[in-house]
């Protein structure tokens, strides 16, 4: 599109103005008229080729460009869209404003289908450039462009009225949108004399390669141009963008022509490096060796999917001299962002699709039909283009044998290979064991089966790739170390009690790690609790255990677990099981297809075994304790609680909080007063919880003791609606609803707003929860590409439960869950009420009075303050909080009885009531208010697991100034890198150590986090040092009077005087200036010391 561009770019001044006139550069000359008028006149067939400008095609180096400083602007991209083939429309992404603009010169109703799949494609390609982090540049802060929103804008006067102008229209939407406004207006009636122009700028313009010779197809010249010009019009371009290659088996060149050799290498390297791909298909001389379809060398450059664009396929059969010889034809594909290859073979009629590439999480899981709807679809396609070769060409296609290389179908073959091994070894052991058989027979024999080893080696191969590939082990792993040995290193965290040899599962915070932490729990205050104005308590950690009996904790707070029975080492059974099956998938090759299939429904249905069922899996399986493969006990429950005794007399049993929720719900009553009985509000809490993990794993994300900060925010179960969901309401990000996990799809993004008003999203206040939690984890810095919010199943909900959503981070784990959002209807309070006697409920007082019949429970106190005596008052409670239920078999037993028994919670005992001691009766009564029990929408969030995701996801390595190795850096935000700014004298100079205090000293009055380096290493070695826990600015004193500023992650500097250093890097940290304006205010600076990085 760039040499497009360039020759088609007018001169019209951008310039504001609000009238629209015919601009001169609209008119067309007299010369232009005169070519225009020459080529109609031209004696020949109406298809004839006058304007060849080379193909539109973008390689890597371009898509790098967009994040070079100094190539372009840099904060749009211009992307023309085609629908059907039928109109244009233009898409601009804005990178200072985060949004995705769209200009239709047919207005805002179209379907926007094209653009959101265009972005998702264009969104897997950025995401491979970013990994490049010196490429990305200050002007796109994110780079999450397929979650930012799409913005239509209204064109005004510039909109078209006929249906053949959208392509004009675009070209002028390219050259005057500002990214705010037209700079210039013009209308449908400028473009009846921008036609004409534009045709005369293509037939005139020097990137026409037909300027000058003007070629049809009887292959006649009609002007001046060189006989060497012409061309065949149905042959492709000559060149090496656009080839059909046939290989040689026995020559290392592959073809040759006017523009060099073009060799095995060359196909190598198009093949893997210009596709992209993390795990190429590897192609062998010895394999598909006849011809390569090369569609426009890169596949993303073609869109050979949409099924109106075959015309370059045709193109490319036609040129093929001699199509009886034609064995094999490699045909690139891609759909949804992944690259595949169809092999389509003419001897045996048989076609192959290919696909094992490991691209985003929503390619992963693609259901076999859509395998088979690109099979259908390239094969349609391929069937209409060899028809032109040949008018008479009958063969269906679509009755050819196909082959689908999945999972599966590799499994089964390499099976079938092991087998062919395995009976031709025992022919040789035969021939050699019979004696009669010849030396040549025998040799013959042995080289056969060396040929069977060599295919099932490589089947083997494949099968791994495949497997490997999907899994992603290795890398993870070798992410995952890097990353932790950095955090130890540097003292972000290490385990607890160390001289000691530890204890799994617990970890102390470092210097560096707990200024992390605290300033993420800062941030969860000011985005939750000062935003919405929220009651926050503090609750002690040891709970007695009544309270937790009435939660439910005592009883199912628990997980199944097994034994070493020699040793007694603990394990958790459903871990075993699952590593067992996990590690069988994707390290046993041999596993025949059926049992990789029990494996994964295993893994799929997990959670509902019951300790039979997963004791009887782990028999069946012949799971081992792994650290001594002795036999394992039968599954049984363990409580994860800590339990503990309050008191000295050990008779009240209490237990460290597995939760801080339960805290707030037995304050209820009195933050509902605090609050002016007021609904809805919300109550939060940040503070240590404990679990006592079978089998600690996995660092910071599976611990005994750990942070949580939550919320319980309280609302009427009549109306849970916000006031301020419109807020949110936009925000699209990846969801992943129970209906796409229950048909094997994977997350898709979604707008909020639609997700609520479809009813995925149970109500409006889980909702705007869900997008405040998404807004709070990406400020963090949380990749918006590799986090997801994901409905629970209906077998992982609790029977009471709404509904509830978990976010989840990818990390190298795979995807954690680290804050649960759930609306958990009235059950905690009404649990509680239950169980104390107290009720926990609040009022809606009516402006008139209604009413009902209702039922009345009439204590009466001289009766029960003569039998009670100091018990009189909890007894009272008891009985007016009695449900409706409950008063009734009560009335009964008194009338019948005269007495009954009653159990009163706050007593822990039961109590006789006679008849005289209570009334109880249904009245028609006037009602002045509503009594209700709130339901809770509880968002809880596990601070640590968000730490070590956030401390994954800000990990990158760069190369050295020498490229002798790899620098770590943490790109923490501003937010929260734990020192927001580092001072470096230049070199060792009273004069420059006192102008670093004098700095030092305002960043503190400032409140900015910072530290002083004054060792003799280099200024270069002080940035990585750094850099590698996170520094987001350091300032080099290199004067007495002004100093510069460097930005981490772009390593530019700008100079500032030293009385405004504070100022700066205090708007820098805390987001008011964005280092794009720092750069714009002050000058850059290029020095010795930023060379020496």
């Amino acid at each position: 599109m760039e040499s497009l561009s360039v020759g088609l770019c007018h001169n019209k001044p951008k310039k504001p103005a609000a009238t629209a006139i015919v601009p001169k550069d609209y008119i067309c000359t007299q010369g232009d008229l005169a070519l225009i008028d020459f080529i109609k006149e031209i004696p020949c067939e109406p298809r004839v080729e006058v304007v060849l400008i080379d193909d539109a095609f973008i390689e890597r180096k371009s898509m790098e460009c967009l994040f070079q400083p100094n190539a372009y602007i840099g904060d749009e991209v211009f992307i023309p869209i085609n629908i059907r083939e039928t109109h244009w429309y233009l898409v601009v992404i804005h990178a200072i404003n985060m949004e995705i603009q769209v200009l239709d010169s047919l207005g805002t109703s179209q379907d926007r289908k094209d653009l959101t799949d265009s972005i998702k494609g264009l969104q897997r390609q950025i995401d491979m450039i970013s990994q490049r982090k010196e490429l990305k540049d200050h002007r796109w802060p994110d780079l999450q462009v397929a979650s930012w929103p799409l913005r239509e804008i209204d064109m005004g006067y510039a909109k078209q009225t006929d249906s053949s102008s959208c392509g004009l229209f675009l070209l002028n939407y390219i050259e005057y949108w500002t990214g705010y406004e037209l700079s210039d207006s013009f209308t449908q009636d400028d473009m009846s004399h921008f036609r004409k122009k534009m045709a005369a700028i293509l037939l005139s313009s020097d990137l026409n390669k037909r300027r000058g010779c003007l070629l049809y197809k009887n292959d006649k010249e009609v002007d001046s141009g060189s006989p060497s010009d012409v061309e065949i019009l149905e042959n492709p371009t000559d060149s090496k963008k656009r080839k059909l290659l046939h290989v040689l088996h026995d020559s290392e060149v592959v073809y040759e022509d006017e523009e060099g050799p073009i060799t095995q290498a060359d196909l190598q390297k198009w093949f893997v490096d210009d596709w992209d791909k993390r795990a190429p298909v590897k192609v062998s001389n010895d394999g598909c060796t006849n011809d390569f379809l090369m569609v426009g060398l890169s596949t993303k450059d073609m869109p050979v999917t949409k099924a109106d664009s075959i015309d370059v396929l045709c193109d490319y059969i036609m040129a093929i001299e001699d199509d009886t010889t034609l064995e094999y034809v490699l045909m690139p594909w891609k759909f949804n962002g992944c690259h595949a290859l169809f092999v389509i073979d003419h001897v045996k009629k048989h076609v192959t699709f290919i696909d094992f590439t490991p691209t985003q999480d929503w390619c992963k899981h693609m259901p076999y039909k859509r395998f088979a709807e690109a099979i259908i679809m390239a094969s349609k396609k391929y069937k209409i283009a060899y028809s032109k070769k040949r008018s008479g060409w009958a063969k269906d296609i679509f009755k050819w044998e196909h082959t689908i290389q999945t999972e599966d179908a590799l499994r089964r073959a390499l099976a079938a290979r092991k087998a062919a091994v395995d009976a031709q070894a025992e022919a040789v052991r035969a021939l050699k064991a019979g004696g009669g058989a010849s030396k040549a027979d025998v040799d013959a024999a042995v080289e056969a089966l060396k040929a069977l080893k060599v295919e099932a080696g490589a089947a083997a191969r494949r099968l791994q790739q495949a497997v490997g590939a999907g899994a992603g082990g290795a890398a993870r792993e070798e992410l995952r170390q890097a990353v932790v040995n950095t955090l130890e290193r540097k003292l972000f965290y290490i385990p607890s009690f160390k001289i000691y040899r530890g204890v799994a599962g617990l970890y102390d915070y470092g210097p560096p790690g707990c200024r992390v932490k605290a300033n993420v729990l800062s941030f969860w205050r000011q985005h939750f609790v000062l935003e919405e104005n929220m009651l926050e308590v503090d609750c002690p950690c040891v709970t007695p255990e009544v309270v937790l009996k009435a939660s439910g904790h005592v009883e199912k707070f628990t997980d199944l677990m097994v034994k070493d029975e020699k040793t007694g080492t603990c394990y958790r059974a459903d871990h075993l099981l699952k590593d067992f099956c996990k590690e069988k998938l994707e390290k046993d090759l041999a596993l025949p297809q059926e049992k990789a299939d029990e494996f994964k429904r295993i893994l799929a249905i997990l959670d509902d075994l019951s300790a039979e069922e997963l004791g009887a899996k782990i028999k069946e399986y012949g799971i081992v304790a792994p650290d001594t493969k002795n036999p394992l006990s039968d599954p049984y429950p363990f409580n994860l609680m800590f339990q503990t005794s309050i008191g000295p007399t050990g008779l009240s049993v209490g237990y460290m909080r597995p939760e801080t929720a339960q805290g707030i719900f037995v304050n209820f009553k009195d933050l509902y007063y605090y609050n002016g009985q007021k609904l809805p509000f919300a109550a939060a809490q940040i503070g240590q919880a404990f679990r006592n993990e079978i089998s600690p794993r996995q660092g910071l994300l599976r611990v005994r003791e750990f942070t949580l900060a939550e919320i319980e925010h309280f609302v009427d179960p009549e109306d849970k609606s916000h006031p301020k969901f419109v807020d949110v309401a936009d925000l699209e990000f990846l969801m992943f609803p129970r209906e796409l996990q229950l048909s094997g799809e994977s997350a898709k993004l979604m707008k909020l707003g639609e997700a609520v008003s479809k009813g995925t999203v149970n109500n409006e206040t889980l909702g705007y929860f869900i997008g405040r939690v998404y807004l709070f984890l990406t400020s963090l810095g949380i990749d918006k590409g590799r986090l997801r919010f994901r409905q629970h199943l209906p077998n992982e909900m609790a029977h009471y439960a709404a509904d509830c959503w978990d976010a989840e981070i990818e990390c190298s784990y795979g995807w954690i869950e680290c804050v649960g959002i759930a609306d958990r209807s009235a059950y905690d309070l009404k649990a509680h009420t239950d169980k104390s006697g107290v009720p926990l409920v609040a009022h809606e007082k009516f402006s008139k009075p209604r009413e009902v019949e209702k039922l009345v429970i009439v204590p009466s106190k001289k009766d029960l303050g003569l039998a009670f005596k100091g018990n009189q008052k909890m007894v009272l409670e008891a009985l007016e909080a009695m449900s409706e239920k409950e008063a009734f078999e009560m009335k009964a037993e008194l009338e019948t009885k005269g007495e009954t028994n009653f159990k009163v919670c706050t007593l822990g005992k039961d109590v006789v009531i006679t008849k005289k001691m209570v009334s109880i009766s249904m009245e028609k009564k006037l009602e002045h208010q509503r009594v209700f029990t709130p339901s809770v929408v509880e968002p809880s969030f596990g601070i640590g697991r968000i730490i070590y995701c956030l401390f994954e996801h800000s990990f990158y390595t760069r190369p050295s100034k020498s490229e002798e190795e790899q620098l770590n850096v943490f790109r923490f935000p501003p937010l929260v890198a734990p020192i927001k700014c580092t001072v470096f004298p230049l070199v060792k100079n009273q004069e420059f150590d006192d102008a670093a205090k004098v700095i030092a000293k305002a960043l503190t009055t400032a409140g900015i986090s910072h530290i002083i380096d004054t060792t003799a290493i280099s200024i270069g070695r002080r940035y990585a040092r750094t850099d590698e826990i996170g520094v987001p600015f350091a300032v080099t004193v290199d004067s007495a009077t002004n100093v510069t500023i460097r930005e981490r992650d772009s390593k530019e500097q700008v100079r500032v005087d030293i009385d405004e250093v504070a100022p700066v890097v205090k708007q820098l940290t805390e987001g008011q200036s964005t280092w794009t304006d720092v750069s714009a205010k002050y000058p850059a600076h290029v020095g010795p010391q930023s060379e020496q990085e």
